[in-house]
């Protein structure tokens, strides 16, 4: 499920921070990601983070660059994007993406959980959820030694989608 948002993008979050603070006349913490700063380099405040009347003054304030983020699931194993066109709330769930830079990690409707490449390959290392090897080796035409980097270098190459992945993965298991 990805939703696409206005956003206005900083060089960094304490420029993000001080465009806050001079357009609000304080820092409402919207990146605060329980307790800690998002992962990933991308420095955007997404329309969504703000009130109506709050996003209407930073953007008057006329600081920074207007772009177009992707809204997504985000479980925070690992990156939806190259770093520097992401921020990622993993408290939240949520991962915000600059338009057109997206990896696609997602999966939907896992019935063991996963929601992303990431994810899925914590679970099958510890055992919850289940991968036949053998099957998946030959689909992808992988090397006997492959992993789940393997995988994602596929992904960044454009080549599967994690989608894909898991359904084959699922086909294998039945």
């Amino acid at each position: 499920m990805t939703e696409l948002l206005k956003a206005i993008r900083y060089r960094n979050l304490d420029e993000a921070r001080t465009a806050l603070i001079e357009a609000l006349g304080s820092d409402p913490r919207i990146f605060d990601d329980d307790g800690g700063e998002p992962q990933g380099l991308l420095s955007v405040i997404p329309e969504d983070r703000l009130t109506e009347d709050e996003w209407v003054r930073l953007f008057g304030a006329k600081k920074g660059v207007l772009v177009e983020v992707e809204k997504t699931a985000y479980s925070g194993f690992g990156p939806p994007a190259e770093e520097e066109n992401y921020m990622g709330f993993v408290s939240e769930r949520t991962a915000y993406i600059m338009k057109g830079a997206h990896l696609p990690v997602e999966i939907e409707g896992c019935s063991y959980g996963a929601v992303d490449i990431h994810q899925l390959d914590l679970l099958v290392l510890e055992g919850r959820h289940p991968l036949n090897r053998e099957d998946l080796q030959h689909k992808l035409d992988l090397p006997d030694d492959w992993d789940f980097e393997t995988l994602f270098e596929r992904i960044t190459n454009g080549e599967v989608t994690a989608q894909e992945i898991d359904g084959w993965i699922h086909q294998g298991i039945q």
